[in-house]
């Protein structure tokens, strides 16, 4: 797209669909009202090596902090309070989708993947301690289901057709994601495509823009029980867990000289010397969340390893501004001339200035936290009632 039609359409959906956020608000409220108690499960495999993992009726912090990696969809819990189940993974074909990052990706050991079922790194159980049969539970006691991949077969959703029936394919470069672009798996009816840019893809009634990350700004001020704070006072750098490694030990020693940098490929909160970018965070999801809603500034730049842009709106929710390379993220919306940048000398400027300049500084949290409230809560959640309400008709 050409430079000007981008000026244009950022320009549409900042003055003109943004603008109308609060009656979006509104609108999904009103809808929740008229829906009644929307009951929703988020279901998971017992061989998933991300998100939660712990016992069906655990809370809402239990949940997101049992994670195995990334902190997910918070908000499903936060706000809509969603149920939480492993299941047994089913050998039916459309639930082999988490076999594919290993087989035809080669990105996982598969035994590693079917071993999670007897021991989680770092636990001294496995998922299976959690997992539950497919047929031991009553569907039809929920609306809505989202899974991870696809969790639950077709022979048995099909036997609930009042349920809405929902997934995610964790890994876009597999060919199960591929195929939910065009049409569902069997037994689903809703893809969850992860997207959350403000130009909407058009992939037909099947598909709705989902982010995997469904948060707002505030969502893990309540799991953790914290006042929502004025991060004006913070004086923490948080880099992305790839960033330290584009960065000489001069240029890190000079964003010490606004404020002490911290990181998930941090050992521990400010100590110790970055790990390599290829370990995976040593920290606990607790430590880590801690660690952000302290944070003052998150930082993606530079590095030219595509980012989806899941990192950027978990700082935003947790309070931080976000400065980035736009071309190096998939999802784009949250920058601005002010926060976007493509070299350490254009960072440390920015840094600078916004420390010269508490009132812009403010001014750009305002916006990128009504962006993600907007793009990664109330949008995905007004569709996903929709998507309900048409299904209720045509079932």
């Amino acid at each position: 797209m050409p430079p000007v039609f981008q000026r244009l359409e950022r320009a549409w959906f900042e003055f003109i669909e943004l603008a109308g956020a609060a009656r979006l608000e509104r609108r999904v409220a009103k809808r929740l009202t008229a829906l009644g108690d929307v009951r929703i499960a988020f279901v998971k495999q017992d061989v998933q090596d991300d998100l939660y993992c712990c016992a069906r009726g655990s809370n809402a912090a239990e949940i997101v902090l049992s994670t195995l990696m990334r902190s997910g969809p918070v908000a499903l819990f936060t706000r809509l309070g969603a149920e939480f189940l492993i299941v047994e993974t089913e050998s039916d074909p459309e639930c082999q989708a988490w076999a594919e990052k290993a087989v035809d990706l080669g990105w996982y050991d598969w035994d590693s993947l079917r071993n999670l079922r007897n021991i989680v790194p770092g636990r001294d159980h496995g998922q299976s301690a959690f997992a539950v049969r497919c047929e031991a539970v009553d569907w039809s006691d929920f609306d809505i289901v989202i899974s991870l991949d696809v969790s639950i077969p077709a022979r048995i959703t099909r036997g609930f057709p009042q349920t809405l029936w929902c997934y995610y394919i964790r890994e876009p470069k597999t060919k199960s994601y591929s195929h939910s672009e065009r049409a569902p798996l069997p037994g689903q009816d809703v893809f969850l495509d992860q997207t959350f840019g403000s130009r909407r893809r058009q992939d037909g009634r099947h598909s709705l823009c989902f982010p995997y990350y469904l948060h707002y700004y505030g969502c893990f001020h309540e799991l953790l029980e914290r006042p929502l704070d004025d991060n004006t006072q913070r004086t923490t750098l948080f880099l992305e867990h790839h960033t330290p490694e584009a960065l000489t030990s001069d240029q890190l020693r000079q964003l010490e000289g606004i404020g002490p940098l911290d990181s998930t490929s941090r050992p521990s909160a400010g100590e110790g010397p970055f790990a390599p970018p290829n370990q995976k965070c040593q920290r606990s999801p607790r430590e880590v969340l801690a660690a952000l809603l302290g944070a003052k500034y998150f930082i993606a730049c530079p590095n030219r390893r595509k980012l989806w842009a899941n990192a950027a709106v978990e700082a935003v929710a947790a309070g931080a501004l976000v400065l980035g390379d736009p071309q190096i993220h998939i999802h784009r919306d949250l920058f601005s001339p002010r926060t976007s940048i493509s070299s350490f000398d254009e960072l440390f400027a920015a840094l600078v200035f916004l420390e010269r300049h508490p009132a812009v500084y403010r001014a750009e949290v305002r916006r990128q936290r009504r962006i993600v409230d907007y793009l990664c809560y109330w949008r995905p959640v007004r569709d996903l009632l929709q998507a309900l309400v048409e299904h209720r008709q045509h079932s």
